[in-house]
């Protein structure tokens, strides 16, 4: 009776309507569980700063798309400093190494060296034992949990968001203004540069494309591209290039 009384008034349903909902779900989900991380992580560097000082500031690699951070899968592994550096520097590298490759992370030796030197001459407020290694360990396997969690979340928000008919559209308005803060952020100076690496580049192109068509590049525009070449070396070099009537 409903549908017949206002038929005229209902909107058509379309699966779009179903995907933003899902989206928009998603998303609460996500800044609820973000809170949380947050949460998670500032207690385990608090942790660790009793157990091994400045073990999160040593990798710098970034988040993986499953989730896993380099340093919170190093605490669950390395979770005291004197797990490092009470063994020889050559055996912590190969230790180091093997850790490495079952964990999925890239090795270098140099790193290893850095993490050891890290791990030295620091005085720690938590003993070595196994209340601390359960105490760490359960940290950092919380934040992992929580950072794999978001990543699904974002997986799915990307997959649901996508099959949104202004997907494209938003994208590419998000690549324009980032695009546009990096050139205001950008100095004068880079921005002569890289016009004058562009009109290059162009001026060539043009030139091969003639070439391969058996005729040369025509005077007014080597004239043209010329002065445009002179006013940038100039901007560039901080020379102020004057006209006939100065």
């Amino acid at each position: 009776k409903y549908g017949l009384d206002n038929w005229v008034d209902l909107r058509e349903y379309t699966p779009m309507d179903t995907v933003r909902q899902q989206l928009k779900l998603c998303s609460r989900q996500y800044n609820l569980y973000m809170k949380t991380v947050v949460s998670l992580q500032n207690n385990l560097i608090s942790l660790t700063d009793k157990t091994f000082p400045g073990v999160n500031e040593l990798f710098s690699s970034p988040e993986r798309a499953d989730g896993h951070q380099k340093w919170v899968d190093f605490v669950m592994t390395f979770w005291h400093c004197d797990c490092v550096c009470r063994i020889s520097e050559k055996a912590f590298t190969e230790r180091y190494q093997k850790w490495c490759k079952r964990k999925g992370y890239h090795f270098s030796a140099e790193k290893a060296l850095d993490v050891y030197a890290g791990s030295c001459g620091h005085f720690t407020t938590l003993p070595k034992n196994d209340n601390t290694k359960l105490l760490i360990t359960t940290a950092a396997q919380q934040l992992l949990a929580g950072k794999m969690t978001l990543a699904a979340l974002r997986a799915e928000m990307t997959h649901l968001a996508k099959q949104l008919p202004e997907y494209d559209t938003v994208r590419a308005i998000d690549l324009y203004k980032s695009v546009r803060e990096k050139l205001k952020t950008m100095r004068k100076r880079d921005k002569y540069v890289w016009a004058a690496i562009f009109n290059l580049t162009w001026y060539c192109i043009a030139a091969l494309v003639l070439a391969a068509h058996d005729k040369t590049v025509p005077d007014s525009l080597t004239v043209m591209w010329g002065a445009a070449w002179t006013f940038e070396l100039g901007a560039i070099a901080n020379i102020k290039i004057k006209c006939k009537g100065e």
